[in-house]
């Protein structure tokens, strides 16, 4: 198991609300900062917690010294203090504060420290004798953040007046202030250059402004559409920017083109601060419900294209000689992906009334779309053209369609219970109603598929069993028990052995039988979000794609030598936000480090040892 990684590093769980944290200068100490006081230090080696100390006020910021042994931490209690992380002593208390100190810094050398204050002053304290040295007067409103230069002469500070000023470290004495007209900089952070300030905007705005730290003019402004940001940091190298935001989202950036890098979802409340590890290579992050999640900055996998927000999946399709999937998702985006690879690439969806419903038809000729207006859009898939609309039940939404396996066939069901039998190969532009029948359920109808010899329909509805209906006696023949909660999609294999069905449970399951003979042989669960969609490849046996609530777009393998020994292999995936490992049993894993450990223990791992390599990376039970 040496040097094998998973993309993802565990979380910490704490007992309070995270304030801030920090990294020392080598990495190998972590601080946290929570909102009943306590200052707790971990070992980031094997993400331990070395040592806590609790303060009788609420810490707001922390600093370590350059030579990593001393925490400096500015208080609600107006003191600004230096705590020994090694033996746990308070070792200086500075007083001088009329207010809350809100932001600390160690100069570069380590003889000064830096605190910025709600009384809207800086204040210069010895860190060997704590004695004041100087302060700094101007700002009129709260000053929130306080940064050193990398030699030290400068200090530079942010404040709700709407201003960033610049202090000679050394006399105290102001330079210049810059204006940032209608912006009310909350926070600042400078580069490791001393070229660039980054100023996060006032919470309302959402954006970061990046600064020129010598003439004072504005640059580029980094935006993704939220409204609350809460924290900024330039990474060691100044090649990125991390900011986070109330949203519950990380946002990596590229700090010379301002171009988003990617999102980082996982966080369950609102996030209050992040920064980078020294060496650049991690993200940490943390939220009012104690959570801290650390992130892996992976160069080669984030590119300098913007990665788009990951809406809902609502239905994934393979086409007909399955080399590409085609998802449609919430925000009426339609992507087309490559089966083997995952890139992917829009398709422009022709305006018309909310879609419901989306089938691909086997032949890759259409591409039906169920609308509001209870109406089906057929658009041809080489041509973007809309070329039939057949015609429903005025708005009765068309909520699923699934097309025979000749493709000849569409069977759509509406709101109100009808199902129509559509026969595509008509001379009538609208289709011709072959026949209409109401399904005998009791729950609204979710979902449905044909079976390869065109002779049963498999449905899923708000309750949970999946239910095999027949067209000949219009009855339902089989139910299949096992989801907790409704069934949103469901996919006859083309040999028509296997159902596939998927949950907002967060679970798919894999069924085995033929006619009225049928059993769940595996289970993937504890998914993010529930399981919208999924569809049988065409031409690679017993593969398969889920699309999901969370946005992601898998594709799966059914491996094993007989219906009741099989696995689930997931291939690929897009948006995927973190391991899923539940249920899975490891014994003997020889150099696998504590990191990873933790990692697999906290997604659901179990024993000592690792499943053989090549096993399933999705939580699999068998039934």
């Amino acid at each position: 198991m040496n040097g094998v990684q998973f993309g993802e590093l565990p979380y910490l769980q704490e007992h309070a609300a995270v304030n801030t944290i920090a990294f020392s200068p080598d990495g190998k100490v972590f601080a946290v900062a929570l909102r009943d006081g306590s200052l707790i230090t971990h070992n980031t080696t094997t993400w331990t917690r070395v040592r806590q100390h609790n303060e009788p006020s609420l810490v707001l910021s922390i600093a370590f010294s350059p030579n990593n042994r001393c925490l400096a931490f500015g208080s609600e209690d107006m003191t600004c203090r230096l705590w020994d992380t090694v033996n746990g002593e308070t070792l200086l208390v500075m007083k001088g504060h009329t207010g809350g100190v809100d932001s600390v810094a160690f100069s570069p050398c380590g003889k000064q420290i830096a605190s910025a204050s709600v009384d809207r002053t800086i204040r210069l304290w010895s860190s060997e004798t704590g004695d004041g040295l100087l302060v700094l007067t101007g700002h009129e409103d709260i000053i929130l953040s306080v940064a050193y230069s990398a030699d030290g002469r400068r200090l530079v500070s942010g404040s709700r007046d709407q201003t960033i000023r610049v202090w000679d470290s050394e006399t105290g004495e102001p330079e210049p202030s810059w204006a940032i007209p209608h912006v009310g900089a909350s926070r600042v952070a400078l580069s490791a250059d001393g070229r660039q300030f980054a100023l996060m905007t006032g919470l309302r705005r959402g954006e970061v402004h990046l600064v020129d730290a010598i003439t004072g003019e504005t640059g580029l402004i980094l935006d993704d559409g939220t409204d609350g940001l809460t924290d900024i940091a330039f990474s060691p190298f100044d090649k990125f920017i991390v900011s986070s935001s109330r949203d519950r989202v990380v946002r990596l950036w590229d700090s010379s083109s301002g171009q988003l890098i990617s999102r980082l979802s996982g966080h369950n409340s609102r996030i209050t601060t992040c920064t980078f590890s020294p060496d650049g290579l991690q993200i940490a992050s943390g939220d009012v419900d104690g959570i801290i999640r650390l992130w892996e900055v992976n160069t080669n996998r984030s590119s300098s294209t913007t990665q788009k927000r990951a809406a809902g999946v609502r239905t994934v399709a393979y086409s007909h000689e399955g080399l590409f999937i085609i998802s449609d998702h919430d925000d009426s985006t339609i992507q087309r992906w490559d089966s083997s690879t995952g890139t992917s690439g829009s398709i422009p969806l022709p305006s018309a009334p909310d879609v419901y419903s989306v089938a691909l038809s086997p032949n890759g000729h259409w591409f039906a779309s169920g609308c509001e207006d209870g109406n089906i859009r057929l658009l041809n898939v080489r041509t973007d053209v809309v070329e039939r609309i057949l015609l429903g039940s005025s708005y009765c939404q068309v909520v699923d369609m699934s097309f025979s396996r000749c493709g000849r066939w569409l069977v759509s069901y509406a709101n109100g219970g009808v199902t129509r039998l559509w026969d595509l190969e008509s001379a009538d532009d609208q289709g011709k109603v072959m026949g209409e029948r109401e399904v005998c359920i009791s729950d609204r109808l979710r979902t449905m598929d044909y079976s390869p010899d065109g002779h049963r329909l498999v449905l899923g509805t708000d309750a949970s069993p999946v239910m095999i209906w027949d067209f000949q006696s219009y009855k339902i023949d089989v139910k299949l028990e096992g989801h907790t909660g409704a069934v949103i999609c469901v996919a006859y294999s083309p040999c028509g052995n296997w159902i596939l069905s998927g949950s907002n449970d967060k679970t798919f399951r894999l069924w085995s039988g033929e006619v009225d003979n049928w059993y769940c042989a595996a289970v993937v669960s504890r998914c993010l979000e529930a399981v919208t969609s999924v569809a049988w490849s065409p031409v690679v046996p017993m593969e398969f794609v889920t699309g999901s609530a969370d946005g992601s777009v898998r594709v799966w393998r059914v491996l094993g030598a007989g219906a009741r020994d099989v696995s689930v292999r997931m291939q690929w995936g897009s948006h995927i936000g973190r391991l899923c490992a539940a249920d899975l049993s490891f014994k003997g894993a020889v150099g696998l480090g504590p990191i990873y450990r933790k990692l697999l223990a906290q997604r659901g791992a179990t024993g000592d040892s690792l499943l053989p390599e090549g096993d399933e990376l999705g939580e699999v039970e068998d039934e």
